[in-house]
């Protein structure tokens, strides 16, 4: 899915008036993996990049995608940071999740800039409250 998102940010800048026809179903799919606890960090690693990668394609997504997609994304964040937070190695640890909070990042921006509202700044803020308690540099990075 990540290497299909990425090769339609490409088909976009030629063609700019495609449009994705099965976006929703595809991030849903997509957020479905991030929710799966058995599936691995490295492979949650994966379809956080394609989620980052297919939002920026339009349409924009609703508010319901919305609040799935970021529920999903800090709930998987939590977790690895909770897991890493036990590790001996904290600078190992950092490096680890350094990856998917940048992923994040741009996920967040990318949210924003489809929708400025209050609204969307509220839902962010609320999932960030347990990440930025957390007592890791990196949480509040």
């Amino acid at each position: 899915i990540s290497v299909l998102a990425e090769a339609l940010k490409t088909l976009m800048t030629e063609n700019p008036e495609f449009r994705l026809a099965h976006q929703e179903e595809l991030l849903h799919s997509t957020i479905g993996i991030l929710q799966d606890s058995s599936i691995s960090i490295p492979l949650k690693q994966l379809a956080l990049d394609a989620l980052t990668n297919l939002i920026q394609l339009p349409p924009n997504i609703s508010q319901l995608t919305r609040c799935s997609l970021l529920k999903a994304c800090f709930t998987t964040i939590f977790a690895k940071v909770s897991d890493l937070s036990q590790a001996e190695n904290k600078d190992e640890s950092d490096n680890q999740l350094k990856p998917m909070v940048d992923k994040l990042n741009i996920l967040i921006q990318e949210l924003l800039r489809q929708d400025m509202e209050q609204s969307t700044v509220d839902e962010i803020f609320t999932m960030l409250q347990p990440l930025l308690k957390l007592d890791q540099e990196l949480s509040r990075k």
